[in-house]
């Protein structure tokens, strides 16, 4: 109750009086408002600028501060909660336990620290939040055909499925809002633009939108009619011929390949045959065969 006692004889290096191996709780409270009292002037360099209330900040943790433990000593001490007690005794002094209506009884539950077991309806806890998936950072572009084919696609669907979820008169007095937004419109189309959007999971991380499980699917059927397809990494661009180019007039007319080319064969540049080079003595402007001829007795001194 109220009145219990906590155990020790000394609070935050303080002594107080001691009654029966315990500290009276009034003159552990009595002790903090002077210490709090002489905590006045301007703020200095590492003091906060509002002070907490010292009766608040000690109503809040009194389950740490040693010397009171109890949470309704704080509210009849700090607060005058008690100053009630009194008041029947005034209200009808012809009897001696005043009036009944004014009498304010002591609860039989004290506090949370007393009676924890019955506090525990009024606990909360709260949860964690998990942090949700960044988006994608999306770039600067230039919409194109199939931008606002999709985006027209989009507007006519959420106004037909506001329709049907919701019926006609909704659609006229909310709008097609209330399946999906502007912005998450928007978010659709440009996130589809840059090949981001391919399942509901994608489409709930980069738009938010609270209704891709429950919608997702048609959305992605949409993107994928009106958005092209992406060109696959994989193309192979045939290399370049190492053929000789043959300047014809027709554009679709191919280049001879590598293997159909013939090769090229020597002219002599002396005779003008070909075959063979001026350097060759199969030529017959070869000096060897144009010297044997102005020689008259080369025949005879052979057969001789």
């Amino acid at each position: 109750m109220a009145d219990d006692l906590m155990d020790g004889s000394e609070v935050d290096g303080d002594e107080f009086p001691v009654v029966d191996g315990m500290v009276d709780p009034w003159d552990v409270l009595a002790r903090r408002e002077e210490q709090f009292a002489g905590r006045k002037g301007l703020p200095g360099k590492f003091q906060k600028q509002e002070d907490v209330d010292p009766d608040l900040d000690l109503l809040i943790n009194v389950g740490t501060r040693p010397g009171v433990g109890c949470r309704r000593t704080i509210f009849e001490k700090c607060f005058d909660n008690s100053a009630a007690d009194t008041d029947h005794l005034e209200c009808n002094m012809e009897m001696a336990e005043g009036c009944d209506c004014c009498h304010v009884k002591k609860p039989a539950i004290c506090c949370d620290l007393h009676n924890p077991t019955e506090f525990l309806s009024y606990t909360s806890t709260v949860t964690k939040q998990c942090h949700t998936a960044q988006r994608s950072r999306m770039p600067a572009y230039t919409k194109q055909q199939h931008d606002y084919s999709l985006e027209n696609a989009l507007l006519d669907w959420r106004e037909a499925k506001t329709a049907e979820v919701y019926g006609w008169v909704a659609l006229s007095c909310h709008g097609p809002s209330l399946i999906m937004t502007d912005a998450t419109l928007n978010f659709v189309v440009d996130y589809a633009h840059h090949d981001k959007i391919h399942t509901a999971e994608n489409l709930r991380r980069e738009t938010g939108w609270t209704r891709s499980n429950q919608f997702g699917d048609e959305v992605i059927g949409l993107i994928q009619l009106h958005m092209p397809p992406c060109p696959s990494p994989f193309v192979s661009t045939p290399l370049r011929s190492n053929g000789i180019a043959l300047n014809t007039p027709s554009v679709n007319q191919t280049l001879a390949s590598p293997s159909s080319v013939v090769k090229q064969c020597n002219k002599c540049s002396a005779c003008r045959q070909v075959g063979h080079n001026a350097r060759n003595k199969a030529c017959p402007k070869h000096q060897s065969n144009t010297a044997a001829e102005g020689k008259e007795n080369v025949t005879l001194l052979a057969t001789s």
